[in-house]
This record gives C-alpha cells, sequence and structure tokens, in this order.
C-alpha cells in the first residue's frame, strides 16, 4: 500500500490534461456517429486516469493545497473537474439522470471553488 501511495504522489498534476484530451477524443467519435462502444473504450482510460489522480489528491491532500497555490499547476486542477463532469454526464447518467444531475451540480461547485483558488494563486 505504502509503494502505491508513493507512486499516486508522482503523478504530475498534467495527468488531467491528457484524461481530458480522452474525453474530447471520445466526444468527437461520438459527434462523428461511432459506435458507443468505441468512445466507451476512450472514456475508460480518461477515467481510470481521474480515478488515480483522484487517489493522489486523498493521498496527498497537503501537495494538492500547494498545486492549487500554483497558476501553472492549478489550472490542471480545472481539467480534472472537467473529467468529473465529463464521467457523470457520459457515464453516470447511463444508469441514473438524478445521479448525474447531481454530480453535475456538485462539479459545477468544484469549478467554482478551483476559480477562487486560482484567482488567489
Amino acid at each position: 500500500m505504502r509503494e502505491l501511495c508513493s507512486r499516486l504522489v508522482q503523478l504530475p498534476p498534467a495527468t488531467n490534461g491528457m484524461a481530458l484530451g480522452l474525453c474530447g477524443a471520445a466526444s468527437v467519435l461520438l459527434e462523428l456517429g461511432a459506435d458507443e462502444r468505441a468512445a466507451l473504450c476512450v472514456m475508460i482510460p480518461a477515467t481510470a486516469l481521474w480515478i488515480l489522480f483522484s487517489l493522489r489528491m486523498l493521498a496527498a491532500p497537503g501537495q494538492a493545497r500547494e498545486e492549487l497555490a500554483m497558476p501553472p499547476a492549478c489550472s490542471a486542477y480545472g481539467a480534472w473537474q472537467m473529467v468529473f463532469l465529463f464521467i457523470a454526464a457520459r457515464l453516470v447518467a447511463k444508469a441514473s439522470l438524478a445521479a448525474a444531475g447531481a454530480a453535475v451540480f456538485a462539479g459545477a461547485l468544484l469549478q467554482a471553488l478551483i476559480f477562487g483558488a486560482f484567482l488567489r494563486a
């Protein structure tokens, strides 16, 4: 478990940008009329990256607070939040529209908090 935590802490904030790029690719696939399974194949690694970075924030909350105080790193947390919204809108909505709506609302609140941190940085 310690090994996993030490590896998670090494994930750079730019991990969120990679996850967001994959979400964008999935959206483009869907807009182009690709089969939903093809988009899902792209969404799964995006979701995995998002989960790993979320675990990193839980494993090292002090590091996350420090990064939120630095503009270059803080913007990557905005990408983390956008991936959260994408997961809610594309994946959670398949199980429950009510849960997806609540997650989108929570994502909007997260965006406001991250934007506040960015302005303070």
